[in-house]
């Protein structure tokens, strides 16, 4: 485990980072409500960052708990779901058409 007082510091920030992410993802609830309202449809877009926005959230609660000693983003990968993963190195855009398609 590193210098308790570096965790301190990093603690900090990522309780900023926390909290700032949280308000974030409270504007994209509303966004995505009234996108709904209006649309009658979800809007992926803001679906699969709000999801990712949730994980990043869990991952630095984590690390704030003493849970994990694993600093979230910036230092390991900002989190994506498998079927994003797996739909972007197919070659497919989150409309389900190839980029082929789509130009």
């Amino acid at each position: 485990m590193e210098n308790i007082w570096i965790r301190c510091l990093y603690m900090v920030l990522y309780f900023l980072v926390h909290r700032l992410a949280a308000w974030i993802l409270y504007f994209v609830a509303v966004i995505q409500f009234l996108v709904v309202l209006f649309s009658r449809e979800k809007n992926k877009t803001l679906v699969d960052f709000g999801w990712s926005l949730n994980q990043y959230i869990l991952q630095a609660g984590r690390f704030l708990t003493f849970e994990t000693d694993s600093k979230p983003f910036p230092f390991k990968d900002w989190p994506v779901r498998k079927e994003m993963e797996e739909t972007v190195s197919s070659g497919q855009t989150t409309s389900g058409k190839s980029e082929e398609e789509t130009e």
